[in-house]
């Protein structure tokens, strides 16, 4: 992928995504770590899990939402995913890992469409807003 390609309408649209649905979502969820630990720079963080659902061949995000809270025609005709988001003091400040559901029962996203979510993750992750890692 070129850096070109992370100026792409779908690109952009899912920095849009990650920086207001998928913030909403983690902070409505439980803040336990309920999506396991990470380690970086030496320690442990707690992570959160955000859900949802992209266009499988252009890898535009769709939504997040929890299962329950998604209708139906978007979950039916979209590749689900899931980011694990490391958080530090009150604020999520890395996106640690891309799990996307290639099983048989969900839509697969494409190479391109799962490229363009690896780059979208790299880029969020890279957004001065970040900041360095919470002490």
């Amino acid at each position: 992928m070129t850096s070109a390609t992370l100026d792409t309408p779908a690109a952009i649209h899912n920095l849009s995504q990650m920086n207001g649905p998928m913030i909403r979502l983690l902070r409505t969820e439980s803040l336990g770590g309920n999506a396991g630990r990470v380690k970086l720079g030496g320690r442990y963080y707690s992570c959160a899990a955000a859900h949802g659902y992209a266009d499988p061949r252009s890898g535009r995000i769709v939504a997040f939402g929890n299962v329950q809270d998604v209708p139906p025609e978007i979950r039916k005709g979209n590749a689900e995913f899931i980011l694990k988001v490391a958080f530090g003091g009150l604020r999520f400040f890395r996106i640690v890992q891309l799990f996307a559901n290639d099983g048989p029962d969900g839509r697969q996203l494409s190479l391109d469409a799962r490229e363009v979510l690896e780059e979208s993750v790299q880029r969020w992750n890279e957004a001065p807003e970040r900041g360095t890692t919470p002490c």
